[in-house]
């Protein structure tokens, strides 16, 4: 599945087809669900298909094991995830208003700012990772600083996050220890109230706990899709000649390789889960009621049976946004312009001031982290001419803060 996605999926839909049984950690069954229209029958479907993963048959008879690494992600909270109806909608919309209320000239002031300060970092060198250096530590740092986070809490939330996404060995720690700093955090702002996300999450009256659980779902889900698209993307600008080229010459732009990103390469592989609420059959597969349904956003996208043909492919990559990259339904992703902001700043300052980026180890594969959840590469070392970043650096105009 890592090593070559496209090639994983078509087996399994040749064995399988669309709904594959699988087996988790710790030999917990499941279902896969990779076929585009199969994974869209999911979800939107959310009366025969739950986000109550309490409904789970292996939950409810106790066959869970208790350091299931992948726990954490299955474990009911108080946010909009595991919400439905009314609750849903509340706890959906205090999220929602409490993001309108970053404007985009901060927002963009924020982003810049933290991309000019990861690329000084590095400029001087000549060569980076920058997956390590950059692609990583970019959502992170302006995460933290949305939700009001002290600086010093960047490098360990960056940490805790990827191991937790991870989703094996200090998968469960890394858990403890994000909830104890979202917990403290969250106390320090009921008692002292700032211009920030969870300040304003308190100020839409909604709990302490439905706060730090709020917060918990969108600090592990904005940090894990947007680094991986960021550093996906930054993977193609790095390898792909022609690509660079494109771009030089303005027959391409970076939005148009992020879209190409969230196609070929979803940064959420997989979204664990739904649960079936009857017996019924799902596109060819008998499902019984209890069962765990993971649904694939990179099976999906990569379904040749919906998308078959290079050239009809082609044409979606190029000109349709109907990938699962931000899911569907009731449920999909409420931040979609946050995360495209985050990405498509980063990147377009990284090509601003390092336009003649390319693999440092040419012809070298790229090393992909081992994560069911996130599509991210290891590691990508990159060239470049410090001495014409600089040249370019010096053209910039200064980036206020508002």
């Amino acid at each position: 599945m890592v090593a070559d996605p496209a090639a994983f999926y078509a087996t399994l839909r040749e064995h399988g087809g669309p709904v594959v049984p699988v087996h988790l950690d710790g030999e917990v069954p499941a279902w896969l669900v990779i076929g585009y229209d199969a994974c869209n029958t999911v979800l939107r479907d959310g009366l025969l298909f739950t986000r109550d993963l309490g409904q789970w048959h292996v939950t409810k008879q106790g066959l869970l094991p208790q350091d299931w690494p992948i726990g954490p992600h299955v474990q009911p909270m108080r946010n909009m995830l595991f919400a439905s109806g009314h609750e849903h909608q509340r706890l959906r919309g205090a999220f929602k208003t409490s993001l309108h209320k970053v404007g985009q000239r901060r927002l963009h002031a924020t982003i810049t700012r933290v991309a000019d300060r990861l690329i000084e970092g590095f400029v001087e060198d000549g060569q980076a990772d920058i997956v390590g250096q950059y692609a990583v530590p970019l959502p992170v740092a302006v995460l933290t600083q949305l939700f009001g986070f002290p600086p010093e809490d960047a490098e360990r939330l960056q940490r805790t996050i990827l191991t937790l996404l991870g989703g094996g060995e200090g998968a469960l720690d890394a858990n403890v220890g994000l909830n104890a700093m979202i917990e403290d955090h969250v106390r320090r702002r009921r008692q002292e109230p700032r211009a920030d996300i969870v300040t304003w999450l308190l100020e839409a009256d909604l709990s302490d706990e439905e706060t730090r659980e709020t917060v918990w779902l969108a600090i592990n889900a904005g940090v894990g899709s947007t680094t991986a698209w960021a550093a996906n993307t930054c993977e193609v600008l790095a390898r792909a000649e022609d690509a660079r080229t494109d771009l030089r010459s303005m027959l391409r732009d970076i939005p148009g390789v992020m879209a190409e990103v969230l196609w070929n390469h979803a940064p959420v592989q997989q979204v664990i889960g739904r649960v079936a609420t009857a017996d019924m059959d799902l596109h060819g597969t008998r499902v019984r009621r209890g069962d765990l349904l993971i649904i694939s956003p990179a099976g999906a996208n990569l379904d040749h049976d919906r998308f078959g043909g290079r050239a009809l492919r082609a044409d979606y990559v190029e000109s349709n946004a109907s990938h699962l990259a931000w899911g569907s339904g009731a449920h999909e992703c409420p931040a979609p312009g946050l995360a495209t902001a985050i990405v498509r700043g980063g990147v377009e300052r990284l090509w601003t001031r390092l336009d003649d980026i390319h693999l440092a180890f040419p012809g070298q594969p790229t090393q992909w982290s081992p994560s069911i959840i996130v599509r991210l590469p290891a590691r990508l070392d990159i060239a470049f001419d410090p001495v014409r970043a600089r040249k370019r650096a010096a053209t910039l105009a200064p980036i206020g803060d508002r």
